[in-house]
């Protein structure tokens, strides 16, 4: 992380792994191994020879520019956060090949994120809006997830430590385009968050999907508590 002035830094990452992908061809029934209706195994596949497993190194990276108007006591106590995080990663930078069959050509594309969220403090209120989006393309194929939710926080002074402690429950609704609107709810309290998701099918799966998607749960843990700072005493509400 590099800090650029009171209200702005610059993060960056490396990512390194390795994948390792491997089939059992005993396994494997093709259409050329039956004999009228029956299965034979002594028959011959037909198919091209293949590798049983290879691996592959993989590598990504990203960038990410944070922005913060206020000082922390600010912005719990009179809501005049504003807070933005615009980022990009590259994943399978390296491009490594993809085929059992070491097919020229075949590979796994690299893919790129796009990615930017907000949290927009309505200054002397207990709301605030927090706006995100996703870009994502990796070949031919493209992405967009985007959307918003309405926070609601409430904080109170720690009487013996003299802290600020806070709650939070956001609501709200994303958008992934020709795919789904998801539901999201977020419950906040002190250092952790737990979130909740539920897809709506709305592409054209939806005649055989009935509009039913998937149940999503997230559990997030802050270090320091996002919401709590040494306030001397004062209480601002």
């Amino acid at each position: 992380h590099l800090y650029l002035g009171e209200h702005n830094r610059l993060g960056a990452g490396i990512q390194a792994g390795y994948a390792q992908r491997s089939m059992n061809y005993s396994a494997f029934q093709w259409g050329n191994q039956y004999d009228v209706n029956a299965f034979n195994p002594n028959l011959p596949s037909g198919e091209p020879s293949a590798g049983a497993a290879f691996g592959y190194a993989d590598f990504g990276t990203g960038i990410v520019w944070t922005y913060e108007n206020a000082s922390r006591s600010d912005q719990v106590a009179n809501n005049h956060e504003l807070k933005i995080n615009l980022g990009a990663g590259f994943f399978h930078v390296n491009q490594p090949a993809y085929s059992f069959y070491k097919t020229p050509g075949e590979k796994l594309y690299m893919r790129t994120s796009i990615h930017g969220s907000a949290i927009i403090g309505i200054p002397y209120s207990s709301f605030s809006l927090v706006p995100g989006f996703m870009y994502s393309m990796q070949g031919t194929a493209r992405e967009i997830y985007a959307g918003t939710m309405i926070r609601y926080t409430t904080v109170r002074t720690d009487v013996k430590y003299g802290n600020l402690q806070g709650t939070a429950l956001s609501l709200g609704a994303y958008l992934r385009t020709k795919d789904a609107v998801a539901a999201v709810m977020m419950l906040e309290y002190s250092s952790f968050a737990a979130g909740f998701s539920y897809d709506f099918n709305v592409s054209t799966l939806k005649a055989a999907s009935s509009r039913q998607g998937g149940f999503e749960i997230a559990l997030r843990y802050v270090f320091p508590d996002p919401f709590s700072f040494r306030s001397s005493g004062q209480s601002f509400y």
